[in-house]
């Protein structure tokens, strides 16, 4: 078996742990959301865009089939919700954290928090 094919399946059992009944939970940061990982631009400031930890996706970018996946996002602070559509990697994540657009975070808390810890799951 090839390593891409190992690490795809590694990314499908993460794919069930981060479930509505089974949430992951990390850190959440925020960033100027623009060109991401997934090839796309975004406009952070309006569109609710997340990166996954570079650790989660793996080498991939275009092609990666984490992208265009939308996530609820649960900020344990707040206790509110807001959903984003994964579009970017984050290189400085650990394997559950997560960076999210200006727009996104705002949804949760506010940006002058900075970092808070939320807990997530793929729709």
């Amino acid at each position: 078996m090839s390593s891409s094919a190992v690490s795809l399946a590694a990314r499908d059992s993460y794919s069930d742990q981060c479930s509505l009944a089974q949430p992951c939970q990390g850190d959440m940061t925020y960033y100027e959301a623009g060109l991401g990982t997934c090839g796309t631009t975004n406009n952070g400031n309006v569109d609710h865009v997340v990166a996954l930890s570079h650790l989660l996706m793996g080498t991939l970018s275009n092609s990666n089939p984490y992208c265009g996946r939308t996530i609820t996002i649960k900020c344990l602070a707040t206790g509110k919700t807001t959903t984003a559509t994964v579009l970017d990697k984050c290189m400085g994540c650990s394997m559950f954290s997560i960076d999210l657009s200006n727009a996104a975070f705002e949804e949760l808390d506010d940006l002058a928090v900075g970092r808070t810890s939320a807990s997530w799951w793929f729709n």
